[in-house]
């Protein structure tokens, strides 16, 4: 299990940080790919994206970032299976933030959902996994209904809620469910990148995207289609 990893700095019963996760060369590396799309530059595609706090804050897709899905993919297998994304969100200050939300619903409430279910495992979720690039200060992870000590709280509305700070090459791990609701502060400077991403037990993949290491991952991987045949498959 992931979160027995001697490098995860536990802040709450299912809130974890893994601290340069991501080398510094990878980190630089991500961040040249991304220089010629900063956001105020050019206008993303919102093809899949039903809530408009997305329209002007998603990444081109980078094939680069199979490497990023591969390392993650390998630090929570065999347990867990992440989406193949391959694309980053992008902050920057005076986007205020990231509003307060779940991940996942709970499993057999397909009503609640807020945005296409574009792998069809939005209710079976177990875990928001993030990984930052760019170089930024702000933008720390909130947890509303956490305390600062990382208790649940039993109360509406607390001050002292939990706040988790994230740099470039972090990876951030929380539970997808309430009471883990969490938002982003704003970014007060620099320009934040985040390899947003979701997690789910293996045994609840409905087959919609390959898992990491099997022989279909591989095959895409060795063929150039990693993502275009994986794209086709969760239309039909």
């Amino acid at each position: 299990m992931f979160s027995d990893n001697p490098n995860i700095i536990k802040y709450a019963d299912e809130v974890y940080l893994y601290k340069n996760f991501i080398s510094k060369e990878d980190v630089a590396y991500i961040n040249s790919l991304m220089e010629p799309h900063r956001k105020k530059e050019k206008a993303f595609s919102t093809d899949v994206n039903t809530i408009d706090w997305y329209n002007d804050k998603e990444g081109p897709q980078m094939p680069e970032l199979t490497r990023i899905w591969d390392q993650v993919s390998e630090f929570l297998a065999p347990e867990f299976v992440i989406h193949p994304q391959q694309n980053l969100a992008v902050m920057e200050p005076g986007d205020k933030g990231m509003f307060v939300h779940n991940d996942n619903p709970g499993e057999g409430m397909d009503d609640l959902l807020t945005q296409e279910d574009r792998w069809h495992t939005c209710c079976v979720l177990s875990y928001g996994v993030c990984v930052y690039f760019g170089e930024f200060e702000g933008g720390e992870l909130i947890y509303p209904h956490i305390h600062s000590d990382g208790k649940l709280a039993t109360e509406e509305h607390i001050d002292n809620y939990l706040v988790v700070p994230v740099q470039p090459g972090d990876l951030a791990i929380h539970w997808a469910q309430s009471p883990y609701e969490h938002g982003t502060k704003e970014v007060t400077s620099g320009i934040r990148y985040v390899y947003s991403n979701f997690s789910l037990r293996a045994e609840k993949n409905p087959g919609t995207f390959p898992a990491w290491g099997t022989q279909e991952d591989l095959d895409r991987k060795a063929n150039g289609t990693w993502m275009n045949v994986i794209c086709d498959k969760h239309k039909h």
